[in-house]
């Protein structure tokens, strides 16, 4: 996900990063002294709502993935991610309506780009629903 979707997405939802330009979120987000795991995933609080609870942002950024790999010269990759915590628990839609929305940008970048992407699903035991996602996953 490139800084400037981030931006874009924020601007659009009206999501304060806590920075006031492109170029301070980029200091903020690319961080070369991350020193532990916790540290570089920490960076993903501060864009998560820029995509959470919105199918139309899911959708665009599997699609431009598929755009950013095939600009690097790839012929195929995986990518992987939990719909489940793409959703708040007060949010009307669904982690099967994330997970729908993410197949169909990555569908839209194959055919524009001529690459191959996958999707890899990610459960997490303790998350309600987790059979049924899988079972979802094997039909799309």
């Amino acid at each position: 996900m490139g800084i400037e979707t981030i931006w874009d997405l924020a601007q659009k939802r009206g999501i304060n990063l806590g920075v006031s330009s492109l170029l301070e979120l980029r200091r903020k987000l690319i961080k070369t002294d991350s020193t532990t795991l916790a540290d570089f995933l920490s960076r993903f609080a501060i864009f998560s709502p820029t995509f959470t609870d919105d199918l139309e942002a899911v959708q665009r950024i599997a699609y431009e993935l598929c755009e950013d790999q095939a600009r690097d010269g790839v012929a195929y990759f995986e990518t992987r991610f939990q719909p489940q915590l793409l959703v708040t628990p007060s949010s009307p839609i669904t982690p099967n309506q994330v997970l729908q929305a993410a197949l169909n940008g990555l569908r839209r970048g194959e055919q524009d780009f001529n690459i191959k992407a996958r999707a890899i699903l990610c459960c997490c035991l303790n998350n309600g629903g987790t059979i049924f996602y899988f079972f979802i996953a094997l039909r799309s």
